[in-house]
């Protein structure tokens, strides 16, 4: 079980978006109650608080944390145009992640 606590902007979703992916549960404590993350129910009070704890726990929790923590620096780039792009056969054993942003030639 990893505990993690996250300060995340106002109207950023992003949060529920990056624990869909994983298998483990994510629960977020917010005034001493517990709402499943994963659950759409849950996404008003998520969403309205500012600062979160997070309990993770499953196979995967580990990668699941790591992700919730860029959650809202991918939020930020993706408000700028900057796309996550599919990994297929990547070289690098550490990145699991990567990014584009198509830009227009001046005439």
């Amino acid at each position: 079980m990893i505990r993690i606590n996250i300060k995340k902007a106002s109207g950023d979703n992003s949060l529920i978006m990056a624990v869909s992916k994983f298998e483990s549960a994510v629960t977020a404590v917010i005034d001493g109650k517990e709402y499943n993350v994963k659950s759409i129910m849950s996404s008003v009070a998520i969403n309205a608080a500012d600062n979160l704890e997070l309990v993770i726990s499953g196979p995967d929790e580990k990668q699941a944390a790591e992700t919730i923590k860029l959650a809202p620096a991918l939020h930020i780039y993706e408000k700028f145009g900057i796309q996550e792009i599919k990994l297929d056969d990547y070289e690098y054993e550490r990145g699991d992640i990567a990014f584009e942003k198509m830009l227009k030639a001046e005439r």
